[in-house]
């Protein structure tokens, strides 16, 4: 049996940079990317301006918005996020024969 070489790709930042690919000048000030859980809404992504302001994922959306008086926030769109998921395991089965998508943001490549 040969050796198998298996690759984990985890795109901590899916959501929010789907966005910024999209608008490059949501990068330019901190970036959060909220769903709705109950009456709350809470940081799903956020790119590395928030990260770096002292934000996290799960964090609640007035926590956030405290911590960080110029933050911009989206509502995330699962269908979208997946759908680019989708793109980018198209284009990783150019370079392998194997590849799958770990929902909601990894890849699993063969190499």
């Amino acid at each position: 049996m040969p050796h198998r070489r298996i690759l984990s790709i985890w795109f901590p930042r899916l959501g929010a940079e789907r966005l910024i690919r999209r608008d490059p000048l949501l990068a330019e000030a901190p970036l959060v990317v909220v769903r709705d859980i109950g009456q709350t809404q809470v940081v799903a992504s956020l790119s590395q301006l928030a990260s770096e302001a002292g934000l996290h994922v799960g964090q609640p959306l007035r926590d956030a918005h405290a911590m960080c008086a110029t933050l911009l926030t989206r509502q995330q769109n699962p269908h979208a996020e997946a759908a680019f998921l989708g793109v980018l395991h198209r284009w990783a089965g150019k370079f392998s024969p194997w590849v799958a998508h770990e929902a909601p943001d990894a890849l699993i490549i063969d190499l």
